[in-house]
């Protein structure tokens, strides 16, 4: 959930926004503008993450892998890492 603040407090606040973001467990603040919605203010980390995580769902193959991956998971056809360790090295 993001933090909301209407566009004057989020224009003093503007310098130490990203302190904010990086110090809170809030990771975008919500700007209004007369009560309405106007922009969002995004850590660029996050906000990153968010466009590898929009490339990875809008690639069929990425999603199709990532989907059998999790059903290996789910039927117990992992490997413990000790093992694989043993063996590559």
């Amino acid at each position: 959930m993001a933090d909301t603040m209407e566009i004057s407090e989020a224009r003093r606040k503007l310098t130490r926004m990203e302190d904010f973001l990086k110090k809170s467990s809030r990771r975008a603040v919500r700007v209004t503008r007369y009560g309405r919605d106007s922009v969002v203010i995004l850590d660029v980390d996050y906000f990153e993450s968010l466009l590898e995580t929009l490339d990875i769902l809008s690639d069929p193959t990425a999603l199709d892998s990532l989907e059998r991956s999790l059903r290996d998971v789910k039927a117990g056809r992992v490997h413990n890492w000790k093992n694989v360790e043993r063996e590559l090295f």
